[in-house]
C-alpha cells in the first residue's frame, strides 16, 4: 500500500470492477491512487486502513452510477454515502486541503449523487473511457495546490524577493551590520514602491505574512487569510485601508478596537495573535483563521446550511462574550452576522471591534451612523457616540431573528419589529423575547447582553428548570466478553471476542440525551428531526463528540458536581478522580448495552432475513427495518431493501417506545448512534491471557468510537458489539449521545 495515497476511491459495491479500471488509470498518469478492491492487503484490517488512506488522501474520488446504492444500503462498500456525507463535513469544517469529486459515469443522473455532493463540481465519463476522470482530478489536484500550499500564494514581487534574498545571504555571511541595514532599506523601498496605488494583492508579504486570499472586504479594511511562515500555519490579518494610513482618528481606533479584543480573551471572541502592527505604511494586526467562515454565509448557503437552532446557539455563544464585554464597560457597535465566525467545530467567535466603545471615553467619532444599517438600533444612527450596551443588545436580537428566519430582514423590520417577529417559526416565549431585544425604545430592550442571552435561553427551554436532569440507572461492577465470536451473524472483523473486568460502579442516563433536556440545559436545540409534535421526547441529533463532552460539563456544574473534563480549545483531559457527568468508555458502553446478555443483543442473536429484516430487533429497536415515519423532517426511506415493515420515509423516534434491557436502559440498539469517549483502535490484547481491567481506549489518535447503530441501520449494524468511528467534530442526524457518572459519596 503506497504511505502516501493521492486519490480516495469511494464506489458503490456492483460497482467493483469499474474502480478497478479507474485505478489503473489514475496509476498510469502518476496520481498514486488508493482503493480498497486493489489496496488492501492480505490480513490488513478495513477498520484501520481505510480511515488511514482517507486521512492521507488530497482527493476522494466519488464514482457514481445508477447502482449506487442509497444511504443504509449494505451494497455501498465501506464508503458509502453515509461516509461521503461525513466526509464532506470534515473537509468544510476542519480539512480545507481535501477535494471531493463526484464523478458521473454512463449517464447517471444528479439525483443519484449522495447528499451533500450537488453542490461540488463534478465530472461525467463513460464507464469505458476514465480520461475525463484523469482530467478532472488533475485539475482539482492543481486548484489545490494553487490554494493551499506553503506558503499557499502566488509568489512574490521579483525584485522584493530578490531584496529579501540578500538579506538572508548577508546575514548568513556575517556581512557588515551597515551593509545589512542598507539591504534592508532597499526592501523597505521596494515595499513602498509597489504600494503606491494603496493597493494589497494576493503574493504581498506584510511583516512575514504572505497574503493568499482576501476574505472580507469592509469601508475600514480588508481581512486576508496569509501564511505564517513561523507558526508554519495559516492566519486571518486584516489591514487597515490604505487611504486611511495616514489618519490618526482612523489608525487609534483601528489599534484601540484590537487591543479591546484581546484584551477580553472569551472563548466566543476570535484570538489575537499578533496585535497592532505596522509596516511599510500598513497598520494590521493578525488573528486566528476562522475555517469555518461567517454566520451570514453558513445559515445562507444552499449545501447543508445552519440549522435555525444552530444559529441561535452562535447568537447565545457570542451574547455570553459580550456580557463580558459589557460588564468590563465596553460596547461592540457593529454585532452582525458577518462579524460571526466559526471555527473548524463550528463554534461562534466574535470579530470586528473596529467600532468598539469605551464607556469611559468620547467614543471616537461625533458624528455619523456607524455599523450596518439592518443590525444598527435606531439610537445608533442618530448618536452613535452616545450608545450603550443595548445597542448590542439590539444587534443580537436581529441577528437571531436572521438566524430563525434564514435570510436577511427586511428593511420594514426596524420600523415594524411586530409584523417581522410574528412570522419567525418559534414558539411564543422566543418571539416574545426577540420583539424585546429589537424594541425601537431603548429603554423597551434587556439591559444588556447578560439579560438578554437569559432571557432567551429561558426561552428556549421545552420544560422547567429541572427537565435537563436525567433518569439514571445504577450499573454494577463485572466482567465480561467484549466483542463477538467468529459465528456471529453479520460480523465485522474489528469485534474480536476478549474478556474485560470493570471494576467501578457508575451511574448511566436510562435513555440518550433528548431534544427536551438538551435544550433545558444548554438554550438550543440542534437536532434535524423537529417541527412534530413530540420532538421534546426525541433523542438530540446533530451532536458531536465536542458538544457531548460540554454537555456533561454543564450537567455537572447545574447539579454541583465535579466537571469530569478540562477543555482548552479542542484538547479534552478526563479527570477520573471527579465524580461529574462524562461519556461511558466503549467497554462500559456495551457491558451495559448487553446487561448480561452474551448474544448479539440482550434479546437474543439476530435472524437477518434480509439487510433490514430481523425480526428480534423489532420490539427492542428503532433500525432501517420499522423506522417508518410521518415527521416533516422524515427522510426518504423508500431505496431501502429487504425491510421488515415497509416505509417511505423514516426518522429518530420518542425514547422509551421499545422494551428495556435487563438493567432498565432504552434504546441502547437503534434510534441513533451515541458517542463514547474511547478513540478508536483495534482491541489490545490482555496480558497473560487476563481480563482487561477498565480499558478506555488509546491515548492518541483522531477519531472517537460511536456504538449502537441507528434507525437508519441496516439490522448487522443494530448489535452490542458493532463498532464504528467518527471525527470528534462531526454532526450527524444519527448522532446523539448518553451521559453516565459516578455515584455520590455518602
Amino acid at each position: 500500500m503506497s504511505p502516501a495515497p493521492h486519490i480516495f476511491i469511494c464506489y458503490a459495491g456492483p460497482d467493483r470492477p469499474l474502480a478497478i479500471r479507474v485505478h489503473r488509470a489514475l496509476d498510469r498518469a502518476g496520481m498514486r491512487p488508493w482503493c480498497d478492491a486493489v489496496d488492501l492487503a492480505p490480513g490488513e484490517r478495513w477498520g484501520e486502513a481505510i480511515p488511514r488512506a482517507l486521512k492521507q488522501a488530497a482527493a476522494v474520488l466519488v464514482l457514481v452510477t445508477d447502482r449506487w446504492p442509497v444511504v443504509g444500503d449494505e451494497g455501498a462498500g465501506w464508503y458509502g454515502p453515509e461516509e461521503v456525507a461525513i466526509a464532506i463535513d470534515h473537509a468544510r469544517r476542519v480539512d480545507p486541503r481535501m477535494v471531493i469529486v463526484p464523478a458521473r459515469l454512463d449517464g447517471a443522473g444528479p439525483e443519484r449523487l449522495p447528499y451533500g455532493l450537488r453542490r461540488l463540481v463534478e465530472i461525467e465519463a463513460a464507464a469505458t473511457d476514465p480520461g475525463p476522470i484523469v482530467d478532472g482530478l488533475s485539475r482539482a489536484l492543481e486548484r489545490r495546490t494553487r490554494a493551499l500550499t506553503s506558503p499557499a500564494v502566488p509568489a512574490l514581487n521579483p525584485r522584493l524577493a530578490e531584496a529579501e534574498a540578500r538579506i538572508h545571504a548577508l546575514e548568513a555571511q556575517g556581512a557588515d551590520r551597515a551593509e545589512i541595514e542598507a539591504a534592508i532599506s532597499t526592501k523597505i523601498a521596494i515595499k513602498r514602491s509597489l504600494r503606491a496605488g494603496g493597493q494589497l494583492v494576493a503574493g504581498d508579504k506584510i511583516d512575514r505574512y504572505v497574503l493568499a486570499e482576501r476574505l472580507g472586504h469592509g469601508g475600514f479594511a480588508s481581512v486576508w487569510r496569509a501564511w505564517d511562515p513561523t507558526r508554519k500555519a495559516h492566519v486571518a490579518v486584516k489591514v487597515l485601508h490604505g487611504r486611511w494610513n495616514r489618519d490618526a482618528t482612523r489608525v487609534d481606533r483601528f489599534r484601540r478596537g484590537v487591543e479591546q479584543m484581546a484584551r477580553l480573551q472569551h472563548p466566543a471572541v476570535v484570538p489575537v495573535l499578533d496585535v497592532s502592527r505596522e509596516d511599510g505604511g500598513w497598520h494590521f494586526f493578525v488573528m486566528a483563521w476562522m475555517p469555518g467562515g461567517d454566520l451570514f454565509r453558513a445559515i445562507t448557503r444552499a449545501d447543508g446550511p445552519l440549522s435555525a437552532d444552530e444559529g441561535l446557539r452562535a447568537v447565545l455563544e457570542v451574547a455570553d462574550a459580550l456580557a463580558v464585554a459589557h460588564g468590563r464597560g465596553m460596547v461592540h457597535r457593529d454585532v452582525k452576522p458577518r462579524n460571526i465566525l466559526l471555527d473548524a467545530e463550528g463554534r461562534a467567535k466574535l470579530s470586528d471591534f473596529d467600532l468598539v466603545r469605551a464607556l469611559d471615553t468620547t467614543g471616537g467619532t461625533g458624528t455619523g451612523a456607524l455599523g450596518t444599517f439592518l443590525y444598527a438600533a435606531p439610537e445608533q444612527l442618530d448618536r452613535p457616540q452616545d450608545v450603550g450596551p443595548r445597542a448590542d443588545v439590539y444587534a443580537l436580537g436581529m441577528t437571531a431573528v436572521f438566524a430563525l428566519s434564514g435570510r436577511q430582514p427586511a428593511t420594514m423590520t426596524k420600523w415594524r419589529p411586530d409584523a417581522a417577529v410574528a412570522r419567525l417559526p418559534a414558539s411564543a416565549a422566543v418571539r416574545a423575547c426577540l420583539l424585546r431585544a429589537i424594541a425601537l425604545e431603548e429603554a423597551g430592550r434587556p439591559a444588556d447582553a447578560a439579560a438578554f442571552a437569559a432571557e432567551l435561553r429561558a426561552a428556549l427551554a421545552l420544560e422547567p428548570a429541572t427537565a435537563h436532569r436525567p433518569a439514571l440507572v445504577p450499573i454494577a461492577p463485572g466482567a465480561f466478553t467484549m466483542g463477538s465470536p467468529e459465528g456471529e451473524a453479520g460480523r465485522y472483523h474489528d469485534e474480536r471476542a476478549h474478556r474485560v473486568r470493570l471494576t467501578r460502579r457508575f451511574l448511566m442516563a436510562e435513555t440518550a440525551v433528548t431534544q427536551a433536556q438538551y435544550a433545558a440545559l444548554i438554550g438550543g436545540n440542534p437536532a434535524h428531526f423537529q417541527g412534530g409534535p413530540d420532538d421534546g421526547r426525541r433523542p438530540v441529533e446533530r451532536v458531536s463528540w465536542l458538544d457531548a463532552v460540554r454537555y456533561c460539563n454543564a450537567l455537572s456544574k447545574a447539579e454541583g458536581l465535579a466537571l469530569a473534563y478540562v477543555i482548552e480549545g479542542g484538547d479534552v483531559t478526563w479527570d477520573r478522580t471527579a465524580g461529574g457527568y462524562r461519556l461511558p468508555t466503549e467497554a462500559e458502553w456495551e457491558y451495559a448495552a448487553r446487561a448480561g446478555a452474551a448474544t448479539a443483543t440482550y434479546a437474543g442473536d439476530l435472524d437477518i432475513r434480509d439487510a433490514n429484516d430481523a425480526p428480534v430487533l423489532d420490539g427492542i429497536a428503532w433500525y432501517g427495518g420499522n423506522s417508518g415515519s410521518a415527521h416533516p423532517k422524515a427522510v426518504d426511506s423508500s431505496g431501502w431493501p429487504g425491510k421488515q415493515r415497509t416505509h417511505g420515509r423514516a426518522s429518530t423516534q420518542p425514547v422509551k417506545g421499545k422494551r428495556p434491557n435487563a438493567w432498565g436502559l432504552y434504546d441502547m440498539l437503534g434510534n441513533i448512534y451515541e458517542w463514547t469517549w474511547d478513540r478508536y483502535a483495534a482491541y489490545p490484547e490482555s496480558p497473560a491471557g487476563a481480563p482487561l481491567a477498565d480499558p478506555a481506549g488509546p491515548a492518541d489518535g483522531a477519531d472517537r468510537v460511536i456504538r449502537g447503530g441507528s434507525f437508519y441501520n441496516w439490522a448487522r449494524r443494530v448489535r452490542s458489539a458493532y463498532r464504528v468511528t467518527r471525527s470528534p467534530g462531526n454532526r450527524y442526524r444519527v448522532l446523539g449521545f448518553r451521559p453516565v457518572r459516578a455515584p455520590r459519596a455518602p
